[in-house]
């Protein structure tokens, strides 16, 4: 699967979308499935694009202290999904390349990463 995901939160909130691939994995290990048994993809784009930042640039760019989301994007990426920030996105929102906790990968574009990713057999999810 492949995620895409533009909803946005509070600052103080861990991402709506990425809880979602966390339950997701953790609805498959209940099956019995381990997180190899599945391939996983993630795009943040739109306003989930903040998402994608360390702490001190998230603190930087809004009003909390540090990235509520950022236990869960390193937990996500022990588990083997694949974490993209659509380039656009940063561009559109001037974060720059360097503000990007280092679990992701800048893609060209969240579209690239989501025409990609359905060409090698993932199916699309929309989280908005």
């Amino acid at each position: 699967l492949v995620f895409d995901i533009v909803s946005d939160t509070k600052p103080e909130e861990v991402n709506k979308g990425l809880e979602s691939v966390a339950r997701y994995l953790n609805l498959n290990a209940q099956a019995g499935h381990k997180p190899s048994d599945v391939k996983l993809a993630l795009v943040l784009h739109g306003n989930s694009t903040k998402a994608a930042m360390h702490d001190a640039a998230f603190a930087r760019h809004t009003s909390a202290a540090k990235n509520p989301s950022t236990e869960l994007i390193r937990e996500l990426k022990r588990r083997g999904v694949e974490l993209f920030v659509c380039g656009q996105s940063l561009a559109r929102n001037k974060f720059p390349v360097a503000d990007v906790a280092p679990e992701f990968t800048v893609a060209a574009s969240a579209l690239t990463v989501n025409a990609n990713r359905q060409q090698d057999g993932y199916s699309y999810v929309a989280i908005h």
